[in-house]
């Protein structure tokens, strides 16, 4: 089948299988989204009774629309008369295989059956029982939400006896997720399903069914006849509260179970409030924490709407929502908000804002998840829609007709269209708070005034930002148009097949190396591919790969991007026209997690939906675009490759303009009018001379110092998840309380598997991009080494970061207040871990070394002289900021005080931290003993990638020196 297609369907791979159906992953070569299509085997074809619990399967599902439950497209045959059904296509596992390696967390198990059970409540009131709910047939999209598949056993409620697609004799569902009425042959309802889960969640909790048997028929004799035990006689750390959730489910006479999937949803969401589960990954939600906040959930938010109002409107209205708002609402919302859910939340407050609309506490709070946006154009009478960032076309919903004047819209980043007829749509992106000015007055462009396959982007002043360059945020701008892709493979071969680089009138720049002109022929002969014929340097035979058409063009110089500009008529964008069109600043984050970044090669153009404020595709990622400006004998490429790390989106590069690395690339602008020099003149790199500086004395130090003090408190450490492991480590979430306010810091602790405790500790601290995820990520390439060697690796989530995101705005020092106390903050995060691995028997809490990479290692200059239990310190990419922060948190008044042993690796051609004017001050500038501090620089860039290996060797010698070895 792989390969085949079938109605408009591509199938491209096989993903499953059981006794109903085989599984297919497809394409949707209409409206271009992967689904998964189901088929009837063909052994079973020709079975009547087959056929029809196939055919009702759809019909009982396609009749739901609720977000827990999988969305059923179509149902159709193939020419021999397969049957198919074309379902919603869900990038994750099973509820099966996530348990396959153990028990979940407390939070998460109750999580997944409140989201079950809220999907069970949407079936049984359109009167479908699903009767083989267990945990093969629930899905996990890969930010875990529940998608409930497979109804293949459906039964419509009101049907007399047994369905007539069940033949006597023979057991439809699962036998350890059946209830006792099953196994007698009484019809199922609602409560058969309410059972199954019960019988679900007592195996998400301890890893095992409740009933066990050396057969299939011991098995149903066990649930005839034996109580099942309480799960916290299984674990202990089990609450009470849990045990009677999964026991009343578990009854075996219906009058004494739940009596529906709403009372059992209801009672496990109320086990979620206790103190004793307040701190896991899944709080008072009917999912994990966040999911709805990542720009890559393709949800739409009118149907969640829609469809938790109608909810309520169903289960009761009047009275009772009256009573709930009073009672219920501020404590659901405020839970929601503490938990990051804004969207949940924010759904809470419009059905409670009819009743608490004069309520200081309610509106405070409805304020957090909210934002007021009005939108006009020039002309007026655009229709405006509106769907969540990344979300599928499907889920755009019309919002109004310009003027729109205040429309109330969830925070969050949002994807915005204005159309009307007879003018180019504009297609938008920002974070919903930065809409009112955005969107204040959109001016439509006539259909044909724009370029084919480009973007309009407005004029006015830039308001645009880049780190390492001279501000560019007032530079005024005149409307402009950008490709809306990078330039493809196929469209650079056009340029070579014309002769483009034979023809030296397109070649308008003279070569220079060092400065210094070369022959015109001499320069052009360097740009060769792989077979010495004229093209980019990864083709070959003056062609590009087979099958990337629709690939960007790699390996081309800036001369390269520049004559293929003047070939097309258009114009490389100068640094403020491509950071303009980016709009980092507005929707940054959400650019970043849907790009092409840590892939391992370029992707065709538009394939991850990652777009610009002004709706271009890929300027984050897949590969680095050439800019007009030049940075002395350097040019401007921005954007960040495949290969890069991905806050190299915010941050200025330079190359050399003859380098033809593969991810170099370019797109085009066109200027309507003139672009004015200050535009496009030289930018210099910003800089700052430590050498010319002092260090506050002493005495003021040490009042520095003082911010960072913090009275004696209890950590009330807490273990939020059970173990996860792997052939090296094996690793556990944990929290304890934070030195400031009322937060907690998170941390994971991974410990080795290869030697006995007590463990050396090595505490690491991420670069930036850190900032713009939800959650923090496993040992990676940049650290799982460390726990190879023997070492436990800690991996706090900072404040700001990872789990306790707070959407910062920069981590790049500043004079502002802010920056002070963030700064306080991080220092007193890691001196908090420190005080938590003191009270760790398997840690050696003597022997703790601090491991630094890019944003982390920039930190390494005053975390070790404020920290004095860190005995060694690794600051891999790093180097002293441009930026000058207030005097008590500037690094310039701290690196002199790092007196710990200091190792630091960099890269030769790292544009964020120069060897010059960033890792040199801060290597002379250490405090260290002469021969207790080394610095190494590689032929490389920022991240080190290519390095690895030597990474590896010179940071375990290190850590072997000065922590002692391993045993």
């Amino acid at each position: 089948m792989i390969g085949t297609k079938v109605s408009h369907y591509e199938i491209t791979e096989k993903v499953g299988g059981g006794g109903m159906g085989v599984v297919y992953k497809a394409r949707d070569t209409k409206l271009d989204r992967n689904v998964a299509l189901k088929f009837l085997p063909p052994n079973l074809t020709s079975d009547e009774d087959a056929r029809r619990r196939f055919i009702q399967e759809a019909k009982s599902a396609s009749a739901l629309d609720h977000p827990n439950i999988c969305t059923i497209y179509e149902i159709g045959s193939t020419s021999d008369e397969q049957l198919f059904m074309a379902m919603g296509y869900y990038e994750g596992k099973s509820l099966r295989e996530r348990t396959e390696s153990g028990p979940l967390s407390v939070a998460d198990a109750l999580g997944f059956a409140v989201q079950i059970a809220d999907g069970l409540r949407e079936a049984h009131s359109a009167g479908i029982v699903h009767r083989d709910i267990k945990p093969a047939n629930i899905m996990l999209t890969k930010h875990d939400m529940v998608k409930i598949v497979d109804f293949g056993i459906a039964k419509l409620l009101g049907g007399t006896g047994r369905t007539q697609a069940t033949q006597t004799g023979t057991l439809m569902g699962t036998v350890s997720y059946m209830a006792p009425e099953q196994i007698q042959g009484r019809s199922a309802d609602q409560q058969t399903d309410v059972w199954a889960l019960g019988a679900v969640l007592f195996e998400l909790l301890t890893g095992q069914a409740p009933f066990n048997g050396e057969n299939q028929w011991a098995v149903l004799e066990a649930i005839k006849e034996r109580d099942p035990v309480p799960p916290s006689s299984i674990r202990d750390e089990i609450p009470k509260t849990v045990d009677q959730v999964v026991l009343c489910a578990l009854e075996k006479s219906p009058d004494n179970r739940y009596s529906s999937a709403a009372e059992f949803h209801d009672a496990a969401k109320a086990a979620l409030s206790p103190p004793e589960l307040a701190t896991g990954s899944i709080s008072i939600s009917t999912g994990p924490s966040n999911w709805l906040l990542n720009p890559k959930v393709a949800f739409p938010l009118v149907t969640v709407v829609l469809g938790l109002i109608g909810w309520s409107v169903v289960s009761g209205g009047g009275d009772s929502d009256a009573r709930w708002a009073r009672e219920e609402a501020i404590p659901q919302m405020r839970a929601a908000i503490e938990a990051g859910q804004t969207l949940e939340a924010f759904t809470i407050g419009q059905r409670a804002e009819e009743y608490l609309g004069n309520d200081q506490t309610f509106l405070q709070l409805f304020a957090r998840t909210s934002a007021s946006v009005s939108m006009d154009s020039t002309p007026t009478g655009a229709d405006v829609f509106m769907k969540e960032y990344g979300a599928s076309e499907e889920a755009w919903q019309h919002i109004g007709t310009t003027p729109v004047e205040e429309v109330i819209v969830p925070v969050g980043p949002k994807q915005w269209e204005l159309r009307k007829d007879g003018y180019t749509t504009p297609s938008l992106a920002s974070l919903a708070v930065f809409a009112q000015g955005f969107l204040a007055n959109t001016e439509l462009t006539p259909v044909g005034n724009v370029p084919e396959n480009m973007n309009v982007v407005s004029g006015g002043t830039s308001r645009a930002w880049i780190t390492g360059v001279e501000p560019i945020a007032s530079y005024e701008l005149s409307q402009f148009f950008i490709d809306r892709y990078e330039v493809t493979n196929q469209q650079f071969k056009e340029f070579v097949d014309a002769g483009g680089y034979q023809d030296q009138d397109y070649w308008i720049h003279s070569f220079e190396i060092d400065g210094a002109p070369i022959d015109w022929n001499e320069g052009v002969a360097r740009f060769v591919d792989q077979t010495g014929r004229p093209g980019p340097a990864r083709w070959e035979l003056g062609d590009y790969p087979d099958g990337q058409e629709d690939w960007p063009v790699g390996g081309v110089s800036w001369y390269e991007a520049a004559a293929y500009a003047k070939f097309a008529g258009k114009s490389l964008p100068t640094l403020a026209h491509w950071v303009r069109a980016a709009g980092a600043f507005a929707i940054g984050p959400s650019t970043i997690l849907s790009s092409n970044f840590g892939g391992e090669g370029t992707a065709s153009v538009g394939s991850h939906n990652s777009v610009s404020m002004f709706g271009v595709h890929d300027m984050a990622g897949n590969v680095r675009e050439w800019c007009w400006n030049a940075s002395g004998d350097q040019r401007f490429i921005l954007g960040g490759g495949w290969s890069d790390q991905a806050y190299q989106y915010g941050y200025a590069d330079v190359q050399e303009p003859f380098d033809r690395s593969p991810t170099n690339g370019f797109r085009l602008a066109v200027y309507p009018t003139d672009v004015p020099e200050t535009l496009r003149g030289s930018l210099e790199l910003l800089a700052r001379d430590y050498t010319t500086e002092t260090p506050v004395p002493d005495d003021v130090f040490e009042a520095y110092r003082d911010r960072f003090a913090y009275d004696a408190i209890e950590l009330d450490a807490e273990v939020e998840s059970v173990p996860t492991t792997s052939d090296d480590w094996v690793g556990q979430r944990v929290s304890f309380r934070a030195a400031y306010e009322t937060d907690r810091v998170i941390a994971h602790v991974y410990l080795p598997t290869n030697v006995p405790p007590p463990y050396q500790g090595v505490i690491f601290f991420p670069g930036s991009q850190s900032t713009a995820q939800t959650s923090t990520p496993p040992p990676g390439q940049f650290n799982d080494f460390i726990l190879r060697s023997g070492r436990a690796l800690i991996l706090p989530a900072y404040r700001g970061i990872y789990e306790r995101s707070e959407s910062l705005e920069s981590t790049w020092p500043n004079e502002s207040v802010r920056y002070a106390e963030l700064l306080t903050s991080w220092v007193q995060d890691v001196m908090r871990t420190v005080d938590f691995l003191e009270t760790r028997e398997d840690i050696d809490s003597e022997s703790l070394a601090y491991y630094g990479f890019s944003w982390g290692a920039r930190k390494g200059a005053i975390i070790p002289a404020v920290e004095s239990r860190i005995k060694a310190a690794i600051l891999v990419s790093g180097g002293l900021a441009s930026g000058q922060a207030r005097p008590e948190v500037d690094q310039i008044n701290y690196v002199t005080r790092v007196t710990i042993p200091v190792l630091m690796l960099n890269g030769a051609y790292d544009a964020i931290e120069p060897v010059e004017d960033a890792q040199r001050p801060m290597f002379d500038l250490l405090g260290s003993p002469a021969d207790q501090k080394k610095w190494v620089v590689y032929e490389s860039g920022h991240a080190l990638g290519d390095r690895r290996t030597e990474l590896i060797t010179e940071s375990l010698d290190w850590l072997d020196t000065y922590l002692g070895p391993v045993n």
